[in-house]
């Protein structure tokens, strides 16, 4: 299991915090608040999305019989 530390640490915990603050009209308080862009706001979101949707999900494989 791979644990971040140091800046990789901090980036993870303030990605979480983006995903889970993240509402339509807020994006640019986010962003203020991060010291980022709107784009890179939108770009953690959708990250933390596919990671959350991985997670709930798992991995499905189609296709795949001998």
């Amino acid at each position: 299991m791979y644990l971040p530390s140091g800046v990789r640490l901090r980036n993870a915990l303030r990605d979480a915090e983006i995903y889970r603050l993240a509402k339509r009209g807020n994006i640019t308080e986010l962003a203020q608040r991060h010291g980022l862009t709107e784009v890179a706001v939108y770009r953690i979101i959708r990250e933390q999305r596919e990671l959350h949707l991985s997670k709930v999900q798992g991995r499905l494989e189609f296709g795949v019989s001998e």
